[in-house]
Order: C-alpha cells, then structure tokens, then sequence
C-alpha cells in the first residue's frame, strides 16, 4: 500500500532525476497526517528494516525508533529524507 506507492516514486526518481515526486510525497502523507491528527490516533505508516514508521499525532511527529534512537520528523524532513534514500519501506 503506502510503502508499494513510496518505492514505486523513489523508482521514478531514480530514473528520472527531473521528475517531482517532492510534492506528491508530500500530499500523500499529509492526508495521512490530517486523518490522524482529526481522529487522534496514532498510524503506522510502514516499516523500515523492521521497525515502524509512525505518525504520533499528539506530538504531531513522524517517529521512528530503531533500537535506542528515536528520529522525531516533521513531514517535510520525513519527505526529503525519503526522497534522499533514508527512511524507505522495506
């Protein structure tokens, strides 16, 4: 689902480093994001290597904790670390 879509457009850029999926990547986690935040409760959004990328919407923070550090993301650092090659499904 959300983890098939993210590869398929870091794919695209991968191939065409021209392409802009900034803003689509953008766009698709922020309706996650607001979803979450008028429900109050906390997603996972996909895995990475094992460990769930989440949004916390009581810190309003995408969240990801791989043993014992946590990385706190705003969703524009979520999406250009994703479109850097960090934080990808797995």
């Amino acid at each position: 689902m959300l983890s098939e879509v993210i590869l398929e457009l870091v794919s695209i850029q991968q191939k065409d480093p021209y392409a802009l999926i900034w803003r689509k990547l953008f766009v698709i986690l922020y309706k996650i994001k607001r979803n979450a935040d008028l429900k109050g409760n906390t997603v996972i959004l996909y895995q990475v290597n094992g460990y769930d990328m989440i949004y916390e919407p009581d810190e309003r923070k995408f969240k990801l904790q791989v043993e014992d550090v946590i990385f706190n993301l705003k969703i524009d650092e979520l999406v250009t670390g994703i479109c850097e090659g960090r934080f990808l499904p797995s």
